[in-house]
């Protein structure tokens, strides 16, 4: 599940890059990337955000280690990383209203960023993977709202 999440960012900067020289086809494509990234993050998002591998997703094994509380942690932390992608593609594509998208989705990411802070301090390895994601996040939402 991880390298699906990196080849589609990759894939997501190259595009970015193709619409730097407004090749046909590269806002379409932005834009379904950035759409197929934010479904990963809704509907894998606690698989993804655990580390558990796609040999080991359909085995009983591997959720019993999980409590429930750090699997609802993950599908809560899931949806908002996938929101998150979501308000990133209104700037990048310079649609109307980005700013307010932005700043709407960064109120929603940034507990997420400060909880998961918190437990990355303690050791969490569920944590540190939330912590990554949503710093990246946040730190091109900063970006967003500096460039006009």
């Amino acid at each position: 599940m991880r390298k699906i999440e990196i080849v589609t960012v990759i894939l997501i900067l190259i595009a970015i890059f193709l619409m730097t020289f407004k090749i046909e086809g590269a806002l379409a494509l932005t834009v379904i990337l950035f759409f197929f990234l934010s479904l990963i993050y809704f509907f894998a998002g606690s698989i993804l955000l655990n580390g558990i591998s796609f040999r080991d997703i359909f085995r009983s094994v591997t959720y019993s280690d999980l409590g429930g509380r750090r699997l609802v942690w993950s599908i809560l932390s899931g949806i908002v990383l996938s929101l998150s992608v979501l308000g990133l593609v209104f700037p990048v594509m310079k649609w109307e209203g980005a700013h307010t998208i932005i700043i709407s989705v960064g109120i929603l990411l940034f507990p997420v960023w400060i909880i998961s802070l918190i437990y990355t301090i303690r050791n969490s390895k569920l944590s540190r993977n939330i912590f990554l994601r949503a710093t990246i996040i946040l730190f091109l939402f900063i970006v967003a709202l500096m460039i006009k």
